[in-house]
């Protein structure tokens, strides 16, 4: 039986190749991501091994601080740190935005990209960073740049850069570049960002700030991690949280492997999705293949093969072909995942991941090996079993192998699928913010795709056979074969249906997502403008403000004074910082998310609706606020709840109430723009030049640009996701494809009747193109259909509940989607019409 399985499967190569190579390219992403993964992670894992080694405890704020928004330290428990016994040397981290970054020839350091600058510690052991080119700074106006930076902005040892001045009204200052450095993993959140670096203590004067992120603490020679961490925590108290050294090593490790894992899921999911797709086309292959076989097979019984004997030799034979997909996908794999580290596509933004080297893990090999030949094996059961159930005497008459579908069962099964995933799907739409709605919408759209494709067989033939009555002869003739065999046609069509249905998900949802965000923004940002200085620590000036006031096309500007690390408040047990708004605020942005802004008199504040939860207030409760520093005292009314996205801050008080809480408060500061109703976006935007005229510190951002990059990440998922869909729209396009082309051989006798009834080649090829178009219209038609009702349930979990939008595509997309699939199924007849009208129709008719 071996020797009979694999004399069939080699007599079958040709037929075999496309299926083998779909169910390859499934088994290659998978091997791609599972081997990228692996070595992302060993890179990252190595790069935080070698530079925390040394790190012997950190210092930071407490758990409870961080959640209310409290998350740095104040610069003076530096000292406090360095003076705990057992302490050889303790560094603050220091980094935060700065704008008007220019180089020599007064051109933005790098256009359209954020600019930080970091505070160099001067302890090598707890740095971060390795310097690669020239030395660090020596002298009061020495900087250096992170590598990737100088690269782009075309930046070398000695040249200037101009950096804002400390005090609001001095000019840029020049800094000459000193040493080109290289960033260590635990600043992998900028590996986005122009870095450039100063001596900590210069730093905290250019960024004006107060605060540390953490303190890094190395401790002496004699003492351990742990003993040293004790100390700090007697010393420093229930206010700050200290962790050693290992613990900070394993829980960056945990960040930064989840961001891996993030990116590993992706394309798990899609490789998933190209295995099931590739299983249909493996099933159509040898549905046809046991189809065409039946006279041998029947041969086989007569000469007294058993039923058993002959499935076995149809298992074999995918056995063996499974192997061979197996082994293609696992070194299509390998090159693949060679080709993501190399392009980059696997950056991620971790650092270390550029040092990821590829390699081929046991399990990797296992799990590869073990997807190909699970797939095929699934994919054949079905036929193996038709061809051990078919009698010879029904296979020597030639009659129909196919065991009748127990239609009622069928259907009634596929109704109850259908029926609970769409029940899943309502609950996930009304419920959008229950713990379990996100696993009912997963649930709904899978049952309902899965309903579809079990009751395929049953109303897809017939939607072929209706809309082929458009078609003329040549409609029907392709419409009448769609309909012989419903099993072959509905799983020949499965393919694009997942497809499409895929691809009208991911628009919907994306979609949905992107105008949720856009309404969200709009409501929580009433504002046509945001100007803020250079860096945090100065304020707009005041002339700015009054020049803005006497523009038409202005409503009126609100000015907010963020908090800070001197402006901590205990509240409710919680800590949290106090900000300060002007009283203009209450006629131009009124608007809550519950209470209004209105109400916002001296004596009240506005709560951001996420702090108010763990502070447990609602609107109309009364806080006390005491101050940490001061000591000062007031109590407090809730008079609005704000959306997260809000510009205020999350403990807004007015100006008047901020200055008797923190009446050493810096001034600084932002300002929020109003624009005058009916005024248009180009005046509003020379009315803002106008006034920012010789005020090179003073930034402005619009709304527009604002929602742009809070819909970025929107943007770049949409992205990948289309991109990852193209390769389950290729598969289909192989299945498509290649049953076609075993159906032509299936029915090459009556093709050449056909021919000899007076059909041209051209006649003919043009009926097997009708029968592909037509596969694919109702194959697209029906994947929409279905993606649009999962879509539904989808959109709503991944949007606010307030802001829940069914947002479907636009008349353009689904015209380039229907398009494409139509495309697909005519190019998938190109080669089995070649080879249906190459041979003669004398040789065709004896060979019949």
């Amino acid at each position: 039986m071996f020797r009979l399985a694999l004399s069939n499967a080699l007599s079958r190569a040709s037929r075999l190749v496309v299926s083998v190579l779909a169910v390859a390219l499934g088994v290659a992403f998978i091997t791609a991501t599972l081997a990228v993964t692996d070595a992302l992670k060993g890179a990252v894992e190595d790069a935080f091994g070698r530079e925390s080694r040394d790190l012997s405890a950190t210092v930071d704020r407490s758990p409870q601080a961080r959640e209310a928004g409290s998350r740095t330290v104040p610069l003076e428990l530096l000292e406090k740190v360095r003076a705990v016994p057992g302490v050889a040397a303790a560094e603050g981290e220091l980094w935060g935005p700065i704008s008007g970054v220019t180089r020599g020839e007064g051109q933005p350091l790098l256009q359209g990209e954020r600019t930080v600058l970091l505070g160099l510690a001067t302890e090598p052991k707890l740095s971060g960073f390795t310097l690669v080119e020239g030395r660090l700074p020596a002298r009061a106006h020495d900087v250096v740049l992170d590598r990737r930076a100088a690269q782009l902005a075309g930046m070398a040892l000695g040249q200037q850069v101009f950096l804002p001045a400390p005090s609001e009204a001095g000019r840029p200052e020049p800094y000459t570049v000193s040493g080109i450095v290289e960033l260590g993993a635990r600043y992998d959140r900028l590996s986005d960002a122009a870095v450039i670096g100063l001596p900590t203590s210069s730093a905290a004067k250019v960024l004006g700030a107060a605060a540390y992120g953490r303190i890094d603490v190395l401790a002496e020679s004699d003492v351990s991690s742990e003993a040293v961490a004790r100390s700090l925590s007697g010393t420093l108290g229930a206010s700050y949280r200290v962790r050693t050294g290992e613990e900070v090593r394993q829980a960056d490790l945990a960040e930064a492997a989840a961001d891996v894992d993030s990116f590993t899921n992706a394309l798990l999911a899609f490789a998933a999705i190209a295995v099931v797709v590739s299983g249909f086309a493996m099933h159509n292959t040898f549905g046809v293949l046991v189809a065409q076989k039946l006279r041998d097979n029947a041969l086989l019984r007569c000469v007294g093969a058993t039923r058993r004997q002959v499935g076995l030799i149809v298992l074999a034979e995918s056995l063996m072909v499974s192997l061979v997909a197996a082994l293609l996908g696992l070194a299509l794999g390998m090159g693949l995942g060679a080709l993501l580290l190399r392009t980059g596509f696997a950056d991620i933004g971790v650092r270390g991941a550029e040092q990821a080297s590829l390699g081929l893990a046991p399990r990797v090999v296992v799990l590869a090996m073990a997807t190909g030949i699970l797939v095929t094996l699934l994919s054949v059961l079905m036929p193996m079993r038709r061809a051990a159930r078919t009698s010879p005497l029904a296979a020597m008459r030639l009659a129909d192998p196919l065991v009748s579908e127990a239609r009622r069962r069928r259907l009634v099964s596929a109704g109850c699928l259908a029926l609970a995933g769409i029940a899943a799907l309502f609950y996930a739409t009304v419920a959008n913010s229950a713990d379990l709605a996100p696993t009912a919408a997963g649930v709904g759209a899978f049952a309902a795709l899965l309903a579809t494709l079990m009751a395929g067989p049953l109303f897809v033939p017939r939607l072929i056979e209706f809309v082929a009555r458009a078609g003329g002869a040549l409609g029907r003739l392709a419409g009448e074969n769609a309909r012989r065999n419903p099993h072959r046609t509905a799983t020949t069509t499965a393919a694009l249906t997942i497809g499409m249905a895929l691809v009208t998900v991911v628009g919907t949802v994306t979609g949905a997502m992107s105008d949720s965000l856009e309404r969200q923004y709009t409501n929580s940002q009433p504002f046509a403008y945001t100007l803020r200085t250079s860096t945090a620590a100065h304020a707009v000036p005041e002339e700015v403000a009054t020049a803005l006031a006497a523009g038409d096309a202005i409503a009126g500007t609100v000015r907010v004074r963020p908090g800070g690390i001197t402006t901590e408040a205990e509240v409710n047990g919680r800590t949290v910082r106090v900000s300060g708004v002007g009283s203009s605020v209450r006629d131009l942005a009124p608007r809550a998310d519950q209470g209004t802004l209105a109400d916002l008199r001296p004596g009240t504040v506005a709560v951001n609706k996420g702090l108010a939860q763990k502070l447990r207030v609602r609107v109309g409760d009364a806080v006390t606020t005491r101050m940490t520093r001061s000591g000062i005292e007031r109590q407090l009314s809730v008079v609005a709840l704000l959306d997260d996205m809000s510009p205020l801050a999350p403990f807004t008080v007015l100006d008047d109430d901020f200055a008797q809480l923190v009446p050493d408060a810096a001034p600084s500061g932002f300002l929020l723009v109003s624009a005058k109703q009916g005024a248009s976006a180009a005046e509003v935007r020379q009315a803002v030049e106008r006034a920012t005229r010789g005020h090179e510190t003073v930034i402005a951002t619009s709304a527009q640009n604002g929602l742009r990059e809070q819909s970025k990440d929107v943007d770049d998922l949409r992205q990948l996701l289309w991109g990852l869909l193209a390769l389950s729209l290729l598969i289909a396009m192989f299945n498509l494809a290649n049953t076609l082309s075993l159906q032509v051989m299936e029915r090459t006798g009556e093709s050449a009747v056909l021919r000899a009834l007076g059909l041209t080649r051209g006649q003919l090829r043009l009926m097997l193109a009708v029968e592909g178009l037509l596969m694919s219209i109702v194959g697209a038609v029906v994947g929409l259909v279905v993606g649009l009702v999962a879509a539904t349930g989808i959109a709503a979990v991944v949007t606010t509940p307030e802001d829940t939008v069914i947002a479907l595509p636009s008349a353009a997309q689904l015209a380039g989607s229907t398009l494409l699939a139509v495309a697909i199924g005519v190019l998938a007849t190109v080669l089995p019409a070649r080879s249906a009208t190459r041979q003669p129709v004398a040789v065709a008719l004896s060979r019949n």
